[in-house]
């Protein structure tokens, strides 16, 4: 399940998994599922897409679903969307 905190440490390590692993030793495998990681990718993928109309309405759809399965909060999806609009000024 994804977290603000989880958020936000990908986040400040720019989504790179090595960085992140590098700095903080063992700290990944109890914050970090294996598999959280790269989820917040893919779900940024997910609403990148969806923010520049380049799915159909039934991916849109897929997608609001395995953000609400995969989230633990409103709050949590909205640090998710951030990431988009940061990702997009650079």
């Amino acid at each position: 399940m994804l977290t603000q905190e989880k958020i936000k440490h990908y986040f400040k390590y720019g989504g790179d998994v090595d960085g992140y692993v590098r700095f903080n030793g063992d700290i990944p495998t109890i914050l970090f599922e294996e598999e959280d990681w790269a989820l917040i990718d893919n779900l940024r993928q997910d609403f990148y897409l969806i923010n520049n109309n380049l799915v159909s309405k039934e991916f849109m759809h897929e997608a609001e679903i395995r953000v609400k399965e995969n989230c633990d909060s409103i709050e949590t999806v909205a640090l998710l969307k951030a990431l988009i609009v940061t990702s997009n000024t650079k």
